[in-house]
């Protein structure tokens, strides 16, 4: 996970540092219970919805999570910011392609 840079509150892309970011889209990860592998995972792109029961892709390998999309207007990067619990604390941080767990 790579460390989250702000710029005057604004996020920066995590390869080149430009501010011109667009997001695409956020899933959100439920889980049953701690450690289960089914919950509720709802994916958000443009109006489009999606749900299912699946945590593949959660960024938490035991609890709740969020990614958010971003492209970069300048070097067309496709970064991941990512939410999720580990230990008691929340974890925030920037993935490359697809997002590993925290």
């Amino acid at each position: 996970m790579k460390k989250i840079k702000i710029s005057d509150d604004t996020l920066v892309c995590p390869l080149c540092g430009d501010s011109h970011l667009h997001m695409g889209y956020v899933d959100t990860y439920i889980r049953d219970s701690e450690d289960n592998e089914k919950g509720t995972h709802v994916k958000v792109h443009g109006h489009d919805i999606e749900a299912n029961d699946s945590m593949y892709g959660n960024p938490c390998e035991r609890r709740d999570g969020v990614t958010i999309s971003f492209t970069c207007e300048s070097c067309n990067n496709v970064s991941f910011l990512s939410l999720g619990n580990r230990q008691g604390e929340t974890k925030l941080g920037w993935f490359h392609g697809y997002q590993e767990q925290v």
